[in-house]
């Protein structure tokens, strides 16, 4: 019998508590090859299995859900073919192993593409970057796709190829059936052909089997060939204690494993059970010190092998805030799903598709993901997406670890079924899900079908559940298409049924009205019948004599009867005759009408054969145009493949460059990096050539992810190849001032650069054109004498006479200005009670001066050349930080507590408060704010790295941006037209935000929560100030955190140019 390859005792490490090596038990995955060390039983097995696969190119694996089919396959199957299992005449096997996820053709073609399947023989393999698009593409257009892969591509030039699927039953349950429906296609045309040396090996779950019946010809497969792995015998799993003390990695107490043996003769052996249980026991004993053996004890602190599962989840949830626990309860629902026939179900999602689902932000929902899907825990699994998108995305993020790079295209899932019985919590969140999905689906079909609204205890049980789940259209339409009717079905038979109700009681309240009427009336009845039988016996005798004057007008009437009859007869002759003449009339009308009606219908006709013939013209006209387009949508895709193929190259060339460029001071090896970054460049003026033109909206996302990762590539190269010799003796700075700006050329102007260097330097630098003419050191501002050392803050006055700097003290009471003449030259040092963080022009000569007690003052030029403080406001409480706006003399405060004040510096030195605001949107500190008035935004920075846009007129929050920096935001600045907003961070992070790009997605579809990808540039230390050279170029300062000496940092002068950087790279090489 071949043996494993890994044979040899595991790599031990020495950890606390004397226990050595990592666990020998995966947890909730499944062993794989590199574990085969550990993995015991199923040896008798193993020889069936290749038997089969000797004998047929196609087997079926199955078995219960846990019963170890992965561990099985990788750690028995896989390395015996590795070390030489005979089949079709060949001894090596290439293994293309995958599981189907979301799009299992794209899945196939990452694992066809792989270096171990595309090496042959000996030869180092190059492997085309585009390979997987294309194998991806052969797969989805051509039936005998798999074949011809392996064919063309010569991938059984000397070994046989085992396709290997693992979790086949993945394919149920995604939602593109068609992609489903094409691999079972190529994966059965693979398996009846017997020229070529493919064998195809899945796995899946026994009790699946039934929903692949839909696939006839599959479903032959499965019947001509598979093999059902039967549970661990006890033995054998008892076995697995004494293999690993063996190899001498943890030892187990006997009453350990005789409780083991105990609980297995009553329960079945599911061992990923068994494994989590196991390897948390382990984790519990290290984290004792001194102790050596595991017991009991240990097995049962972690809940046991039934509960060790529910155990860690609920500590897991219990430990979030209320909203994460939120979050996680819509997380698992929209990971799970309950089938027709009532079974519970996984189901693998994206994270951007959850995101919508859930109505939750990334990064909230990244947090919640990454505590189950930790190595400890395991229940959820990350799978970095296969397609075009979700690569280009997670370029992004190739400085991140693997477990970290989430992108909106990564797909998500629980790892095994057997958590949702495992954990209570979640099996109850299945069925709530099952229940609410029922009962939506229900409300939007009665929509649909137009019902009658619902009344009684069905509305009241609606209302009750609607107001409870609060319903969300991304999570409704997963389930119906028809959200709105649904929820306007519900709002209309509440509303119909508060108006019955308001009906009855107005009824009722009109019977009761009604009933008091009629009693009065009956009285008033009575009381006038009395008076009316006295009346009429008085008007008895008054009515006979009237009686007998009646009679004697009746018979004078009936005279003048008789002699009207006679009138009428008269009439009667001479109405006849007309009538006559009226009908002789009519006949000719008649005749008339006759005539006029053929000639209408005669029209008619000719007007329906007219537009019968305009429809034939038409419908040939529209054929012909179909025609045409179709022969114009076949060249755009094949312009659309080149497009993007160009566009991943670029891609590639600017992730490589970087690569070195931040890795290496080698100047060799960042020439040849920032070459590269020049190559890219010169390939994306490829991307404006007149051909792309017809793809210029739909590849318009695409393009600019392009270009942005270039355009920092770009920068950095210039930045590490291009030596300043005037501004590299500028160290450790932290403020910039721009003092005038020059006429003529872009990117002109003079700047003060505070540093916080031994003798807390102030430079002086001439910049014209985008180059560094002249850097003077103007000033040491250190003072041994007053114990200040660095630069915290600068304001050149508008006068361009004189500039204020404001001291870092050495010791806490400590706390002065000074003024210099525009030449440096000393004028005058005020103290103040308060440490000054701020300090804006105001005025000619003037300046704002805010403390960080809140308290503001004028500093006011004197007539004898001093300046000297005048207090316009005082506060007791602090300021986290501030700006003024020189042009609206708008002065924005935050206070620690999120609270915004916005006030008014007037023309006579009063403050008057314009406006306050609360932001509740974030819980960090807000460490930087800035006032956009060109769009009225206010922007708000914090802690954690994240910005939040706001509309400065009502506080509404407008987007927010939550990855574009790892950590505190140190400042804000906007470029002189207000088309550029800059953000600097302590991440070294420069982001540049197009301000018009970012309002015109705005007002298109990207919402609030969603990523607008601003350039970033990559500086060597902490961001403390940016200016602005005119709107074409910035000044970055940079230096490492803190008050103390610090000599570190730099100053960088950037282009925000993209074509500007390109040609100053080319020019930089040349």
């Amino acid at each position: 019998m071949t043996k494993p390859k890994n044979t040899s005792t595991p790599r031990k490490t020495q950890r606390s508590g004397g226990v050595k090596a990592s666990s020998p038990f995966p947890g909730l995955r499944s062993y794989n090859e590199d574990e085969a060390a550990f993995y015991i039983g199923r040896e008798r097995l193993k020889y069936t299995l290749l038997k089969k696969l000797s004998e047929d190119n196609f087997v079926s694996v199955q078995g219960t859900s846990g019963v170890g089919k992965s561990s099985f396959v990788d750690c028995l199957i896989i390395p015996e073919l590795k070390a030489g299992f005979i089949s079709g005449g060949e001894k090596k096997w290439k293994i293309a192993a995958f599981k189907p996820g979301d799009n299992p053709i794209a899945s196939l073609a990452s694992a066809l593409a792989s270096p171990s399947i595309m090496q042959q023989g000996e030869a180092e393999v190059k492997i085309d970057p585009n390979l997987t698009d294309k194998f991806e593409k052969i797969l989805s257009t051509q039936r005998y796709g798999l074949i011809d892969i392996v064919d063309e591509y010569g991938l059984i030039r000397d070994s046989n190829i085992l396709i290997y699927i693992d979790q086949l039953d993945e394919l149920t349950s995604i939602s593109n059936k068609q992609l489903a429906n094409v691999l079972i296609e190529r994966l059965v045309e693979a398996a009846n052909q017997n020229a070529y040396p493919i064998h195809i090996l899945t796995c899946s779950r026994s009790e699946s089997d039934g929903e692949f019946a839909i696939y006839p010809k599959f479903a032959e497969l499965i019947n001509r060939n598979h093999f059902l792995v039967p549970q661990m015998t006890l033995p054998e799993l008892l076995g697995l204690f004494d293999k690993i003390a063996r190899l001498g990695s943890i030892s187990f107490r006997p009453a350990l494993i005789d409780h083991i043996a105990t609980f297995y003769k009553t329960h079945p052996i599911e061992l990923e059970k068994f494994q989590h249980a196991l390897k948390r026991t382990i984790g519990e004993v290290k984290a004792e010190s001194g102790v050596k053996t595991i017991g009991p004890l240990h097995l049962k602190t972690i809940g046991g092998i039934n509960g060790s599962i529910a155990t860690q989840l609920e500590l897991i949830f219990n430990s979030f805030a209320r909203q994460d626990q939120e979050t996680c309860s819509l997380l698992f629902k929209a990971l799970t799903r309950t089938t027709s026939a009532g079974f519970q179900q996984t189901q693998q999602r994206s994270l951007k598709t959850l995101c919508e689902l859930i109505d939750c932000d990334q990064a909230s929902l990244t947090k919640v993901i990454k505590s189950f899907a930790s190595d400890d825990c395991q229940v959820i699994t990350v799978i970095q997406a296969s397609d075009i998108r979700g690569k280009l995305t997670q370029l992004d993020l190739i400085h991140e670890s693997e477990q970290d790079r989430f992108t909106a295209y990564s797909q998500i899932q629980i790892s095994r079924e057997l958590i949702i019985k495992a954990w209570p919590r979640l099996s109850n969140w299945v069925s709530e899900e099952a229940n609410d999905a029922a009962r939506y689906t229900e409300i939007a079909k009665a929509a649909e079908k137009k019902e009658h609204p619902y009344q009684g205890e069905k509305l009241k049980d609606t209302l009750s559940w609607y107001r409870k789940k609060n319903p969300k259209f991304g999570w409704a339409k997963q389930y119906h298409e028809g959200y709105e009717p649904a929820i306007e079905f519900i709002l209309k038979s509440e509303k119909i049924a508060i108006r019955e109700n308001e009906i009855r009681i107005a009824e009722e309240l009109s019977r009761q009205q009604k009933s008091a009427r009629n009693k009065k009336i009956i009285s008033g009845v009575l009381l006038l019948a009395i008076v009316l039988i006295v009346f009429s016996y008085f008007e008895t005798k008054k009515a006979y004599e009237a009686s007998q004057l009646a009679e004697e007008a009746e018979r004078s009437a009936h005279k003048s009867m008789l002699r009207a009859d006679a009138d009428s007869a008269k009439a009667a002759a001479a109405l006849s005759q007309a009538f006559a003449a009226v009908l002789k009339a009519d006949t000719s009308a008649i005749n008339a009408q006759a005539a006029t009606n053929e000639a209408e219908e005669a029209k008619r006709k000719a007007l329906i054969l007219r537009n019968e013939s305009e429809r034939l013209s038409a419908d040939v006209r529209v054929k012909e145009g179909a025609l045409k387009n179709a022969v114009i949508e076949m060249n755009k895709s094949r312009i659309l493949e080149n497009y993007l193929n160009l566009v991943s190259t670029i891609r590639e060339y600017s992730e490589s460059a970087q690569k070195v460029l931040t890795r290496t001071a080698d100047p060799a090896q960042l020439k040849d990096a920032a070459s590269m970054a020049k190559d890219g460049y010169a390939l994306f003026q490829r991307t404006k050539s007149p051909k792309y033109e017809v793809l210029k909206d739909s590849v318009q996302d695409v393009t600019a992810i392009a270009q942005k990762k270039l355009f920092s590539t770009m920068n950095l190269a210039i930045q590490k190849v291009k030596t300043s010799a005037k501004l590299s003796n500028i160290e450790g700075g932290v403020v910039i001032e721009k003092v005038i700006g020059l006429n003529g050329k872009k990117a002109n102007g003079i700047f003060f650069i505070g540093t916080n260097d031994l003798t807390s330097s102030i430079y002086k630098a001439h910049i014209v054109g985008g180059q560094v003419e002249i850097v003077d050191k103007l000033t040491e501002a250190y003072s041994k004498e007053r114990k200040t050392q660095g630069i915290s803050a600068m304001a050149v006055s508008q006068s361009k006479e004189y500039f204020v700097a404001s001291h870092l003290p050495t010791l806490q009471d400590v706390r002065f200005l000074t003024v210099y003449s525009i030449q440096g030259a000393f004028a005058s040092s005020i103290q103040f009670e308060n440490y000054v963080e701020y300090i804006w022009p105001l005025g000619t000569n003037d300046f704002l001066i805010l403390d960080q007690k809140g308290n503001i003052y004028a500093l006011v030029e004197q007539e004898n050349g001093l300046f000297a403080p005048s207090v316009l406001s005082r506060s007791k409480e602090q300021i986290v930080t501030a700006d003024f706006h020189e042009e609206t003399n708008r002065l924005i405060l935050v206070k620690p507590d999120h609270k915004i004040e916005i006030l008014e510096v007037l023309k006579d030195r009063s403050i008057v408060q314009k406006q306050t605001m609360q932001f509740d949107d974030f819980n960090s500190e807000i460490t930087a704010v800035k006032y956009l008035p060109s769009h009225n935004w206010l922007v708000a920075g914090n802690r954690n790295g994240e910005i939040y846009f706001y509309n400065a007129k009502d506080g509404s929050l407008v987007y927010r941006a939550l990855n574009e920096h790892a950590n505190n935001i140190n400042c804000f600045e906007i470029s002189p037209d207000e088309t550029v907003f800059v953000s600097g961070g302590r991440d070294k992070t420069v982001n540049i935000w197009k301000l018009d790009e970012l309002k015109a997605k705005l007002q298109g579809d990207l919402q609030i929560e969603e990523k607008y990808q601003p350039i970033q540039f990559i500086e060597s230390e902490s961001i403390r100030d940016i200016g602005f050279v005119n709107n074409d170029w910035i000044l970055v300062a940079s230096s490492s955190e803190g008050l103390t000496t610090n000599q570190s940092g730099e100053v960088s002068l950037l282009p925000l140019d993209f074509d500007v950087t390109g040609l100053e790279l080319k020019k930089l090489l040349e």
